[in-house]
C-alpha cells in the first residue's frame, strides 16, 4: 500500500509538471502565431519554453524577444497593424476603438514602438493572461518573498528645476514613498537626498513617481537591482539624468533652452516627448553648406566636464571634413562621465559618447565614472572569445587602444594616442545616425514632427539604409544570429552553443557575409561595422582583424594563453563582403569619392590569420619571429593592449 501511495504521488507530480509544460508551450506558440504569423519550429519552441519554466525569463522577456526579432522587424508593419498585433498577442482580443485610437495618437506624437510595448506588458490585462498560463508576467528569477535587500538611492533636484520635490513614490518596493509628509519633506533645486530602501522584489523595472510642489508629476520606468546604489538627477521639466552636472559647452548657443529642456539624456521617462525639429533641428538643417562648420557643431555639444568639449573641438580640427558632414544627421552630441557604452538614440536624435577615449591627463581621467560595459559578462559560458584590432602594413597596431585601467597607471597621453580610436568611434555611431536619417532625406523632413516620430517612422516603413542593405544582401547564418543574442543581448547559451569551438564559429563566419561578429547583434550593427571598417581603411589604410580565440582555462592567463582558433584581416576586401560595404559607403557618403574605384583598386585583399598562434603572434601573417614585436603593456586581459614597433615584412 505504501508503494502504491508513492507511485500515485509521483504520478500526480509528473502529471502536474507535464501539464505546466504544455501550458507554457501553448503560451509560446500563441506568440509565434499572433506575432510571427506562423507555427513554431521545434528548437525555438523548446528554448523559449525552457527559459520560462526555469525562471530565467518572464512573459515580458519572451514578448520582447518576438517583437524585436529580425523576423518580425523585417515585416515593416504599419502603426495600425502593430497596435492590433499587440492587442491580439498580449490581451488575447481585438482592440477596442478608444484604446486603439489612444495608442495610435501616441505613436503619431512621438511614442516609439518600445514605448507602446511597455504599456501593454506592464498592464493588468497582460498579467492576467500570463497567470492563466502559469507564468510570471514581469519578474524572472524569483526570490524568496521573505528576503529583503538594501538598495541606496540618491535623488538630486538639479539646478534646472524651479520647484521643490515633495514626493517620491517607488512602486512595488517595501517602502512605497519618501514624501508622505509634505511639510517636512522637500528637496530644493540643486539639493539631493540619499535614502537606503529595502526591496524584496528584484524586478527588472520599477515605476518611480517624482512629484513637485506645483503639482507636476513625472513617472519613470527604471531598472533597479537589489544591492546596488543609484544616483539620479531630475528636474521639473521632466528630464531624468544619472548625472546632474551636465551643461551646454557653448553657453551662447541659440538652442541653449531647448538643449536643456529636450529630453536628451532622459531615455526612459514614460511621458516624455522628443522636441520637434522646429525646436531642435538636425545640425544639417541649420547649416548653409553641405559640411557644417565647427562653430555650428560645437553649439550642439553638451558635456559634464569642460575638458570633454575642449578635446572634442580639438579633434574636429584634426579629422577629415566627412566627420562634420556625418554629424549633420544628429541633433546634439552628449559627452558625460557616466556614458558607457557610446550610443545613438533614435528618441533624441543625439549621439552619446564615452569620454574614456578623450582624456589626456590623469586629472581628466579621474572625473570619469568607473563603469563596465553592461554586456561584459555575456557569453561567459562559451568556449571562445571574439577579439578585434586595427593593423597597418601587415605588422603594427593602428593606434593605442584605450587603457581602461588609467587610474591605476597614472598615464598621460597625447592627442595622437586617441585620434584614431575616437575617429573609429565616431564613424560607427554616426553610421547609425545616418542610417536612420539618410542624407538624401534631410531636406524633405517635416520640421513639425518630433525626431522620435521621424526615426521610428523611417524604421517601420523600411526607409532606413540598413533595411535596404538586408533586402539586397542579408546575413544568413542562423547559428551566428543566435550566438549574437547570447553575446550582445544576454540570452543564456544552449548546450550546443557552449560546445562550439572558436574554429566552428570561424567556419560559420567565413561562409557568411558579415565583416564582424558584432554584426550579428542587429542589422543596425552589421551596417555600422561595415561603414566603420571602410572609413578606417579609406582614410588611414587601417585593416580590421577579427579573431575567434580559444578561451584560456588557466586561472591567471597571460597574452600567450590566448590562442587563435580562426581569424581574418581586412574582411571588407572579401568579394562576398565588399559589395555590401560598397553599398553602405555609397548610401552614407555618396559624393565623397568614386567608391567603385576605391573598392576595385585600393581596398586591398582579405587574408586569413594563422591559427594556433597566440593573438599577439598572429599580427604578422607571414612570420613567426616574435622579436619584431614589442609589448608596452598588457594591464587587463579583458582586452589586450599592445603598441607595436615593427619592421615591414613581406
Amino acid at each position: 500500500m505504501k508503494k502504491l501511495k508513492i507511485l500515485i504521488i509521483f504520478s500526480l507530480l509528473l502529471t502536474n509538471v507535464f501539464a505546466n509544460q504544455v501550458q507554457v508551450e501553448n503560451f509560446v506558440e500563441r506568440f509565434y502565431q499572433t506575432i510571427l504569423k506562423r507555427h513554431s519550429e521545434p528548437l525555438g519552441l523548446k528554448n523559449w519554453t525552457n527559459e520560462l519554466l526555469s525562471g530565467e525569463k518572464a512573459g515580458s522577456d519572451i514578448a520582447r524577444g518576438f517583437i524585436f526579432s529580425p523576423e518580425f522587424q523585417n515585416r515593416q508593419v504599419t502603426n495600425d497593424e502593430y497596435i492590433t498585433i499587440l492587442y491580439n498577442a498580449f490581451f488575447n482580443r481585438n482592440p477596442d476603438s478608444s484604446g486603439f485610437n489612444n495608442w495610435k495618437n501616441g505613436m503619431n506624437n512621438g511614442m516609439t514602438e518600445e514605448d507602446i510595448l511597455d504599456g501593454f506588458l506592464n498592464s493588468l490585462e497582460f498579467a492576467n493572461l500570463c497567470q492563466r498560463y502559469g507564468i510570471s508576467a514581469l519578474e524572472a528569477n524569483h526570490i524568496d518573498n521573505n528576503s529583503t535587500f538594501n538598495t541606496k538611492i540618491t535623488i538630486h533636484n538639479n539646478s534646472y528645476s524651479t520647484h521643490d520635490i515633495v514626493g517620491i513614490f517607488l512602486k512595488r518596493a517595501n517602502i512605497n514613498s519618501w514624501g508622505d509628509n509634505y511639510i517636512n519633506f522637500r528637496i530644493k533645486p540643486n539639493y539631493l537626498l540619499s535614502k537606503p530602501i529595502e526591496i524584496s522584489d528584484c524586478s527588472k523595472k520599477y515605476d518611480l513617481d517624482i512629484v513637485y510642489e506645483n503639482g507636476k508629476s513625472f513617472i519613470y520606468n527604471i531598472n533597479i537591482k537589489c544591492g546596488e546604489e543609484y544616483h539620479w538627477g531630475f528636474n521639473d521639466k521632466g528630464i531624468k539624468s544619472k548625472f546632474e552636472n551636465i551643461v551646454l559647452y557653448n553657453q551662447k548657443s541659440r538652442y541653449k533652452n531647448y538643449l536643456k529642456e529636450c529630453p536628451l539624456y532622459n531615455l526612459d521617462i514614460a511621458n516624455s516627448k522628443s522636441c520637434k525639429l522646429s525646436q531642435l533641428p538636425l545640425i544639417a538643417q541649420e547649416s548653409n553648406t553641405k559640411i557644417p562648420t565647427k562653430q555650428l557643431i560645437m553649439s550642439r555639444v553638451v558635456v559634464s566636464q569642460k575638458w570633454m568639449g575642449d578635446r572634442f573641438s580639438e579633434l574636429l580640427d584634426i579629422f577629415d571634413s566627412d566627420i562634420r558632414e556625418l554629424l549633420g544627421a544628429v541633433t546634439a552630441i552628449v559627452i558625460d562621465e557616466d556614458i558607457n557604452p557610446s550610443k545613438y538614440k533614435i528618441r533624441t536624435g543625439a549621439i552619446y559618447l564615452d569620454p574614456r577615449g578623450l582624456w589626456l591627463t590623469p586629472e581628466e581621467a579621474e572625473t570619469i565614472v568607473d563603469k563596465d560595459d553592461f554586456r561584459i559578462g555575456y557569453g561567459s559560458g562559451l568556449k571562445f572569445i571574439s577579439f578585434w584590432r586595427y593593423i597597418k602594413n601587415n605588422s603594427k597596431y593602428a593606434y593605442y587602444s584605450t587603457d581602461f585601467n588609467y587610474k591605476e597607471h597614472n598615464t598621460t597621453r597625447i592627442i595622437d594616442d586617441i585620434k584614431y580610436s575616437f575617429a573609429r568611434l565616431l564613424y560607427h555611431e554616426l553610421a547609425h545616425a545616418n542610417d536612420f536619417i539618410p542624407p538624401n532625406s534631410i531636406d524633405e523632413l517635416d520640421i513639425d514632427k518630433p525626431i522620435s516620430y521621424i526615426t521610428s517612422n523611417n524604421f517601420k516603413k523600411g526607409k532606413i539604409l540598413s533595411k535596404k542593405l538586408y533586402q539586397e544582401s542579408p546575413l544568413t547564418s542562423r547559428e551566428l544570429m543566435d550566438i549574437g543574442k547570447v553575446l550582445y543581448h544576454g540570452r543564456y547559451a544552449t548546450q550546443e552553443q557552449k560546445d562550439m569551438s572558436a574554429e566552428d564559429i570561424g567556419l560559420l563566419f567565413d561562409n557568411d557575409v558579415a565583416n564582424e561578429l558584432y554584426g550579428y547583434s542587429t542589422p543596425l550593427e552589421d551596417f555600422a561595422m561595415l561603414f566603420e571598417a571602410t572609413m578606417m581603411k579609406y582614410h588611414y589604410n587601417f585593416e580590421r582583424d577579427i579573431g575567434f580565440i580559444i578561451k584560456p582555462t588557466n586561472e591567471n592567463p597571460t597574452y600567450k594563453d590566448y590562442i587563435l582558433g580562426w581569424g581574418v584581416r581586412n574582411r571588407i576586401a572579401n568579394p562576398n563582403v565588399s559589395d555590401r560595404a560598397l553599398f553602405v559607403a555609397k548610401s552614407i557618403l555618396p559624393s565623397k569619392r568614386d567608391w567603385d574605384d576605391f573598392f576595385a583598386k585600393d581596398v586591398g585583399e582579405s587574408k586569413l590569420l594563422i591559427s594556433n598562434r597566440n593573438w599577439w603572434d598572429s599580427i604578422v601573417i607571414n612570420t613567426t619571429n616574435s622579436s619584431l614585436r614589442k609589448i608596452i603593456k598588457v594591464p587587463d586581459m579583458r582586452e589586450i593592449y599592445f603598441v607595436l614597433d615593427c619592421k615591414k615584412t613581406y
